[in-house]
């Protein structure tokens, strides 16, 4: 399993928090997981995506709020909407999305994160 750290900038409320988010190749090209933690808010997700070339993807989130809540759901996009073996910036904002939710749920605020240019690369298959 190769992982690597991403660049992301996290804000809350307009405010900057202390966020880490890591990117993880699972073995074959066509299994990848985003994590992002913001330990000052006790929260916490997972995105997994499991998809090749003709076949839809298949997401599983695993999710941790305040008190040690943990989550877990599944997903499935059509063949060619979210791609894993390729194009994996799609990934990256699908996660991000589902993590903004993830904050307004468990009332944390208004989350936005500043993707740039090598985060997207730091992305992509090593």
């Amino acid at each position: 399993m190769s992982q690597r750290p991403l660049e992301l900038h996290i804000t809350l409320d307009g405010q900057p928090v202390h966020a880490a988010t890591a990117v993880a190749d699972q073995g074959p090209p066509w299994v990848v997981t985003i994590t992002t933690s913001l330990p000052d808010q006790a929260l916490e997700l997972s995105s997994t995506y499991v998809g090749r070339r003709g076949t839809p993807t298949h997401i599983v989130r695993v999710a941790l709020a305040p008190g040690r809540q943990i989550t877990t759901s599944t997903d499935e996009r059509p063949q060619g909407a979210l791609p894993v073996t390729h194009a994996r910036e799609h990934l990256l904002h699908d996660h991000l999305a589902a993590l903004h939710t993830h904050a307004a749920t468990h009332h944390a605020g208004a989350l936005a994160a500043n993707v740039d240019d090598a985060t997207v690369a730091a992305v992509a298959l090593a």
